[in-house]
C-alpha cells in the first residue's frame, strides 16, 4: 500500500511511519519546507498549495499534522 502522511516528525507520525515500512508498505512524507525531494510531498496551508499529483497512486492519506 502507499501512504501519504502529514505530521511524520511528530511522536504518533514517526511511530506510524516506522510501522508502516515495517509491514513493508511506502510511505510518503507531506512537508511543509519548501524544498521537498523526490520522495516527500511538498504542501503549504496558508497558499493552500499541494503536489497533487504524487498523491496519484495512493491508497490512502493520514493527517497528523496540526
Amino acid at each position: 500500500m502507499r501512504v501519504a502522511v502529514s505530521g511524520t516528525t511528530g511522536l504518533v507520525g514517526q511511530v506510524l511511519g516506522e510501522r508502516l515500512e515495517r509491514d513493508g508498505h511506502e510511505m510518503l512524507n507531506m512537508v511543509r519546507r519548501a524544498r521537498a525531494n523526490d520522495s516527500e510531498m511538498q504542501w503549504d496551508a496558508i497558499d493552500g498549495t499541494i503536489e497533487a499529483a504524487k498523491f496519484e497512486g495512493c491508497d490512502a492519506v493520514v493527517h497528523l499534522a496540526g
